[in-house]
């Protein structure tokens, strides 16, 4: 993920690189501290309930830094990451604010004794706030928006979850290169290029449902 955003900030220095690979670790963290309560009540793993403590206490530090940012000062390096002040994006950050509180409920509740009812609810309030996270992350990736343009969307089927899920970062390379096409035109001139990931869990069937 590194490389990437090396990369595009050498491309343009104003695509949000760290930011949208913030964003995206958010989902990883999510999924992470939903797969961690459930090994944890269910096989006796070693999981336990400081470690999933410490992954939720990591992902409201990032909420904190994508909402106001990771700096004090204005941003210049590609490490840094921007305040959020467009309004629909604060709005989103908000809805996930709102999934995360109903989640973090549920996660406080988790010990290697949790319920099958509570084990439902951490994964239906996960489910919730990876879907408001993932408007996040899309919405970070897109630095062109204009109604001027024709939209162009290109459908990219890709693992985000199943035996290999690269799709993570295979996401975030094509929101990285979406960006800078959007922003200097010269690849499709007059066309705003979007993203419709769909997540084929690397299964050939699933893919060949689309």
């Amino acid at each position: 993920e590194d490389v990437l955003v090396d990369e595009a900030w050498k491309a343009d220095p104003s695509l949000q690189g760290s930011k949208i690979v913030l964003a995206s670790r958010q989902l990883a963290l999510l999924q992470s501290m939903c797969r961690d309560s459930i090994l944890m009540a269910t096989d006796g793993s070693d999981v336990t309930t400081e470690g999933i403590a410490a992954s939720m206490r990591n992902f409201e530090a990032n909420q904190e830094i994508l909402l106001k940012g990771g700096s004090a000062r204005r941003l210049a390096a590609k490490t840094d990451v921007a305040a959020t002040e467009d309004p629909h994006a604060v709005d989103l950050m908000h809805a996930v604010q709102d999934q995360w509180n109903a989640l973090k409920a549920h996660l406080e509740k988790v010990t290697p004794q949790a319920t099958e009812a509570l084990l439902r609810s951490v994964e239906e309030g996960t489910a919730s706030a990876a879907e408001s996270m993932e408007a996040v992350v899309t919405y970070f990736g897109t630095t062109t928006r204009t109604t001027t343009m024709l939209s162009l969307e290109i459908l990219a089927p890709i693992p985000l979850t199943g035996d290999w899920p690269a799709g993570q970062t295979l996401r975030l390379a094509a929101q990285l290169a979406e960006g800078l096409i959007n922003k200097e035109q010269r690849i499709l001139p007059g066309f705003n290029l979007k993203h419709v990931f769909y997540d084929d869990k690397c299964d050939p069937s699933k893919g060949s449902q689309i």
